[in-house]
Formats: C-alpha cells, sequence, structure tokens
C-alpha cells in the first residue's frame, strides 16, 4: 500500500479535482441542482417535494465527496 506524504497526497488531490472540473460532471450537477430548485420555486411545492429534494442534494453532496 502506497503512503502518501502530504506532498504527493496534495498533488493527487488537485490531480482528481481537475479531471473532475474538465469532465463537466460538476457543470452537469450545478445545472441539475438549479433545474430542481426552480422547478421547486415555480411549483410552490409542499414538504414532501421539499424533503426529496432535500434528499437528492445529499445524494449528490455524498457523490461529491466520494470522488475528492
Amino acid at each position: 500500500m502506497h503512503v502518501y506524504t502530504s506532498k504527493s497526497f496534495r498533488n493527487e488531490h488537485r490531480h482528481r479535482k481537475q479531471v473532475f472540473h474538465n469532465s463537466g460532471m460538476w457543470t452537469n450537477c450545478v445545472y441539475f441542482l438549479q433545474v430542481r430548485i426552480a422547478r421547486f420555486i415555480h411549483s410552490r411545492s409542499q414538504i414532501s417535494q421539499l424533503s426529496q429534494s432535500l434528499h437528492e442534494l445529499w445524494m449528490i453532496r455524498m457523490i461529491y465527496w466520494s470522488i475528492f
């Protein structure tokens, strides 16, 4: 198992971050969130949809953190 020095760990982290941003996946996540929020505001929805949106936000956040 490779033991990271703090420097190599930082470089690895930066590289993964770069790949993630370059892939356009982050843009897609942001776009998806904007659509969800706009739709939510537009429909003036009930608590059930709010909790669903929060759940989706949480899932995206978990995916985001697992990538970094």
